[in-house]
């Protein structure tokens, strides 16, 4: 694949199209990074924690609509080996955020 299209690929993003679609198409999956990722929605992801069983790593940091409350019921109930470095807020004033 040419240099353009991979540019033009990674400017369209991961939809949660492409999400329930991997989660019907690679059984095997053992990795899955969505870091920061604006659209993807938590009926995607539990597509994915239900059809990925070798799931081993999946990073949802920065993911704006995935909570807190469910990646902790996730753990219980998947045992996936999650990362989630960042929990969004709801603040346009990114100063205070990280006062």
């Amino acid at each position: 694949m040419t240099n353009d299209m991979n540019n033009f690929l990674l400017q369209l993003g991961t939809t949660n199209e492409d999400i329930i679609a991997i989660s019907e198409n690679c059984l095997q999956l053992r990795q899955l990074d969505l870091l920061g990722s604006n659209v993807i929605i938590e009926d995607a992801i539990e597509c994915i924690l239900k059809s990925c069983l070798h799931l081993e790593f999946i990073d949802l940091s920065f993911c704006a609509k995935i909570s807190d409350p469910t990646i902790d019921k996730w753990i219980t109930q998947y045992k996936n080996c999650f990362k989630r470095s960042y929990s969004p807020r709801n603040n346009d004033d990114v100063y205070t955020e990280f006062a």
